[in-house]
């Protein structure tokens, strides 16, 4: 602080020679620009340190993260304290790469978990802290032709979802550039105009103190849908549109575009969902698993709606044996059997989905809890016991980032001990 004053002292004598025609304002003056060379030398000296340490810590080689990349092809990066250290931080990128992956093979450089403490930034994200409200530009980015995401070290798997969107989006339009062109054509009005508005005017309005005074039009679900967008973000540019999309396909909450799509009947969500299943963007199967959702959705609670279900998700899965929804269908359908107390058959059923390839973290925990349920009712305390254990041992693995439990959960441990699968 005693440096700052004297730099003060100096520069109001520069000022003062200038004004007053001292002999000795040269003097003054070069002693003002030594001074504000020490300022700068020492201030690059101090980002250079933190950006040193930057690209150190986040670079470090753990258990974790070598299992992370072994499983999944590249590496994690970031502080320990955003990382490992963050219960279930790298649990959740596991399983969102994996279901991915599972969809179908893509390639990646890096995923980096960013800090919220500005000195464990990088220059671009300290620079991002200054110009922002709030801090952050965005929760997670994608920054084209890197293969590259960078996350805050709060994000939500949804974010995962959509920012892995993006670069798998990147990809299918360098090797079909007429995939652009034709999601475009869906966002223009009957004179050939597009609806899309500005992500640079959307940038602009998050700034600080500029961006209070940028109104950014925001529009009502129901105008959203008749120009056929999800939402307003997806108003401001192609790229986000798609990724939207990529995002509901992922969601565990689809009664509105169920709506959308089967009571509304609306042409441009509809053609926009077949075109992402087209090019690979989201599952090929989706518009055929949304009509399973939808049947769950209309069960009226009867014995008749019942079977229709289990009948519609059995010939769903025999159609499409690898999807990556596998596990929710197998968990809806052991329900409906536990429902009317068929207990074995349930249990038969939640085993299957244990099985599956993709292991959803919501359901395949909620199905370990629904087997020892089952377990209890037909009077088994052993087997209610175990899967009580299995439940505790895969949230523990879960919120300790453990690569494997996030990945395959643990059917390992139900196997040694005698569980046949």
């Amino acid at each position: 602080m005693l440096k700052v004053f004297k730099l003060g002292n100096i520069w109001f004598d520069v000022v003062k020679a200038n004004l007053l025609g001292k002999k000795n304002s040269s003097k003054v003056k070069s002693r003002a620009r030594k001074s504000m060379r020490v300022l700068m030398a020492g201030s690059l000296a101090w980002s250079i340190f933190f950006q040193t340490k930057y690209c150190i810590r986040g670079n470090i080689t753990t258990e974790r993260r070598t299992a992370f990349e072994q499983e999944l092809g590249f590496p994690i990066l970031g502080y320990l304290e955003d990382v490992e250290q963050k219960e279930g931080n790298i649990s959740k990128i596991a399983n969102a790469v994996h279901r991915e992956k599972v969809h179908g093979p893509f390639e990646m450089n890096s995923i980096r978990i960013s800090s919220s403490n500005y000195w464990r930034k990088s220059i671009a994200g300290q620079l991002e802290h200054l110009l922002f409200q709030g801090g952050e530009a965005y929760t997670g980015i994608a920054p084209p032709d890197l293969d590259r995401i960078y996350l805050n070290n709060d994000f939500s798997p949804y974010t995962i979802m959509h920012e892995l969107c993006h670069v798998k989006s990147e990809k299918i339009h360098d090797a079909n550039p007429e995939f652009k062109e034709k999601w475009v054509s869906l966002a223009l009005d009957d004179d050939g105009n597009t609806h899309y508005t500005s992500l640079t005017l959307w940038f602009l309005s998050k700034l600080r103190f500029i961006g209070d005074h940028i109104k950014v039009s925001d529009h009502t679900s129901e105008e959203n849908e008749k120009d056929g967008f999800i939402n307003s973000y997806s108003r401001y540019w192609w790229y986000e549109d798609a990724a939207e999309v990529c995002e509901e396909a992922g969601s565990r909450y689809l009664r509105t575009t169920i709506r959308q799509i089967y009571d509304d009947k609306n042409a441009r969500i509809t053609a926009k969902f077949k075109l992402a299943q087209e090019y690979g963007l989201i599952p090929a199967e989706f518009l055929d698993y949304l009509k399973v959702e939808k049947a769950v959705k209309d069960d009226d609670e009867t014995y008749e709606s019942a079977n229709k279900i289990l009948e519609i998700g059995k010939a769903f899965l025999e159609e499409h044996p690898e999807t990556v929804y596998e596990i929710t269908i197998r968990n809806k359908m052991g329900k409906l059997l536990e429902e009317s107390e068929n207990y074995e058959r349930a249990i038969a059923e939640y085993k299957l989905g244990l099985q599956a390839n993709y292991k959803d973290h919501v359901d395949y925990k909620d199905t370990l809890h629904r087997i020892s349920i089952c377990h209890a009712q037909l009077g088994s305390s052993d087997k209610m016991k175990l899967y009580e254990e299995a439940e505790k041992r895969y949230e523990k693995g879960w919120k300790d980032n453990d690569i494997k439990t996030a990945i395959h959960g643990v059917n390992d441990f139900l196997k040694g001990n005698g569980e046949k699968f």
